[in-house]
């Protein structure tokens, strides 16, 4: 049985005016951070799928799986807001 992972997305509004008066800015390369949250090995077997060459398991989370959209937000809140926030106090 799939959990559903409920972790809100964060609200666009709340994070543009929590900028400020800031000048400098950065971004942060969803695309690629998306792709390098990792798949326990013992959790692969679940996102197996076939094609013409045999099955393919991978190694990093697809788009697409239930459940990735809040791993990724939560993996955000976790990893990268306490740096966004220090930031923002400078």
């Amino acid at each position: 049985m799939t959990e559903k992972d409920t972790t809100p997305l964060p609200s666009i509004q709340d994070a543009v005016e929590s900028l400020g008066d800031k000048v400098l800015f950065s971004k942060y390369n969803i695309r690629e951070g998306y792709n390098n949250i990792q798949i326990v090995p013992e959790d692969r077997w679940k996102v197996v799928f076939k094609m013409h060459m045999g099955l393919f398991e991978p190694n990093i989370m697809l788009f697409g799986l239930q459940g990735a959209p809040g791993t990724f937000s939560r993996m955000i809140a976790v990893d990268v807001a306490p740096m966004y926030r220090e930031f923002l106090a400078n």
